[in-house]
């Protein structure tokens, strides 16, 4: 397998370079920079000081995974060039790598064998290059590449059709380093795919939508695996990575534009006057305001080649979360919602809570900080926010309180040292209160922390008065339950009736301290049941209601 020579990432911020457009690279020469930016799963490692990366070992049951460290942005066109090294072994070689986009995260890792590392990823799209043909997934006989998604790798769900890899030849596990173009334009949702030099598979599809529900971001990187048979499985990646779409930047920034591997080295870009070296592949550019640059080659294929790239500066705007929250936790939740100004479409949000969203919604407290790119403008904020206690005050179970001759109690029940009590309608601050008139009192009761709860007293003035009836009486001269006798704690008027069982009046009164003694005409009335009815109201003015009660009572002397 042939060495690269150079190494390519996805740009990072350096200094004062913000670079916001998808997939465009910068030189890296040490491989100790190249590990911080790719994370190895399984059997994946880097090999050596080369630009190069180890997926599998020739080893039954390798599973390796290389995934870069951020995110890709979905809604921005990319261009992609590396080269990958399928191993020697054509008969009892496998099983292949795929390209892969995910929203798994950049730590994860699929399965071996048939699955080639990408099996189970869902949502995700990903290019297979597939070296084992597997009749239970639908393979060719060939070594095929076919677009698939959601870690599925049967062809009778791809995305496309398996296709040979290689025109004119069945096989690709040669031990040669292939070239590799993946061409995605965002503006039109077309992705080709390039196996040495020539277009393979072409196919229609909004990646963000149609795969990832709308995501504009998401990992990337190469899966492989071996199972029963294997190979020694590469990949080299390469500076050769141009954005045909837009590159965002804040205003005051720099922009390092990349152009693709050119086969004799040579570039001409344009407008000269605003790059650093325009016949370098990688100059830098710092414009004021948004520019056009074109830039001419003879690409890897050596073909005449013009490209361009925007450059869309964008202010700096003011961006804020505002000043840490205090709110209480009655509240259940607080809206977290950034303030960007001017207005900006398309921003990316990152929360600290994992969240993209531009708000979000804070039940617990704690520290929440966003990123935002705004453009091409990163920048970031945080917030504290403390949920306060609220006096813990327990409900009103009572449906109703009655003023009857005497003011009712109200009362919350409880009450700690610094709370605060305010009553309406009478504006008291007693932690009780006495209501004289009917109506609804509500009183807030607010803690060392300015934290509130409010409870609700509903006063009747319209309640029956409270009277106690008994069941028998014994009327033996013995001085214990002699009388029938109705009591009330209430001044009221009252008229108490009593029957035989032949509905005869044997007793009346209208006093409620004279109770019937149990005699009817001075003799003593026989044992048994009689029936009665008392009718009563209040003696107050306000309240002229009168009510009535029926019921039986037992004589037994």
């Amino acid at each position: 397998m042939t060495t690269a020579t150079s190494f390519y990432i996805p740009r990072i911020k350096t200094l004062a370079l913000i670079i916001n457009a998808l997939m465009i690279c910068f030189f890296i020469h040490t491989p100790a920079l190249t590990q911080k930016a790719y994370n190895f799963r399984g059997n994946a490692a880097a090999l050596g000081n080369t630009d190069c990366y180890r997926i599998t070992q020739a080893q039954n049951g390798q599973l390796g995974a290389v995934w870069y460290k951020d995110k890709i942005r979905l809604d921005k066109s990319f261009d992609l060039e590396f080269s990958m090294n399928f191993g020697s072994k054509d008969d009892d070689g496998a099983d292949g790598m795929v390209f892969v986009i995910q929203s798994a995260g950049n730590n994860v890792i699929g399965t071996f064998g048939q699955g080639i590392g990408y099996a189970n990823f869902s949502p995700s799209l990903g290019i297979e290059f597939d070296t084992w043909q597997n009749d239970d997934e639908n393979d060719p006989a060939f070594d095929h590449i076919a677009v698939v998604k959601n870690g599925i790798v049967n062809h009778r769900f791809s995305l496309t059709s398996p296709v040979q890899a290689m025109s004119g030849m069945s096989n690709i596990e040669d031990g040669k380093d292939h070239n590799i173009r993946i061409s995605w334009d965002a503006k039109r949702g077309f992705l080709e795919l390039y196996f040495d030099c020539q277009k393979r598979i072409d196919l229609t599809i909004n990646i963000s939508k149609d795969i990832f529900g709308g995501q504009k971001e998401a990992w990337w990187g190469f899966t492989g695996a071996t199972g029963g048979s294997n190979n020694l499985q590469t990949v080299c990646l390469r500076k050769d990575i141009v954005a045909k779409d837009t590159f965002q930047i804040c205003k005051g920034e720099s922009v390092e534009l990349v152009a693709r591997n050119s086969a004799d080295n040579r570039y001409t870009w344009s407008p000269r006057a605003l790059l650093s070296d325009p016949d370098s592949r990688s100059p830098l550019a710092k414009p004021e305001k948004s520019q056009l640059f074109l830039v001419n080659y003879n690409d890897f294929c050596n073909e005449k080649t013009l490209d361009s790239i925007y450059v869309e500066v964008t202010p700096t705007p003011s961006f804020s979360l505002g000043p840490d929250l205090n709110p209480c936790d009655t509240a259940k939740k607080v809206r977290l919602l950034p303030q960007i100004s001017p207005k900006i479409n398309d921003v990316i949000f990152n929360w600290s809570n994992k969240a993209t969203t531009e708000g979000i919604d804070v039940t617990e407290s704690g520290d929440y900080k966003l990123d935002i790119d705004a453009k091409g403008c990163k920048l970031s904020d945080s917030l504290t926010v403390t949920f306060r206690p609220t006096p813990e005050v327990p409900k009103v179970e009572e449906p109703y309180f009655c003023v009857g001759d005497a003011p009712a109690l109200l009362d919350p029940k409880k009450n700690e040292a610094n709370w605060r009590f305010l009553w309406t309608p009478t504006l008291q601050t007693t932690p009780t209160v006495l209501a004289t008139a009917a109506g609804v009192y509500k009183v807030k009761i607010t803690n060392v922390f300015n934290c509130a709860v409010e409870r609700s007293f509903k006063v009747r003035d319209d309640c029956p008065p409270a009277v106690f009836i008994p069941d028998v009486f014994t009327p033996n001269t013995d001085g214990q339950n002699d009388i029938f006798e109705i009591k009330s704690a209430d001044a009221l008027i009252t008229e108490l009736t009593v029957y035989n069982r032949w509905g005869q009046v044997v007793f009346q009164s209208d006093d409620l301290k004279r109770g019937w003694d149990g005699t009817i005409n001075g003799s003593a009335a026989p044992n048994g049941a009689y029936a009665w009815q008392f009718r009563y109201q209040y003696r107050r003015a306000n309240n002229p209601l009168g009510y009535e009660k029926r019921g039986v009572v037992s004589l037994v002397r």
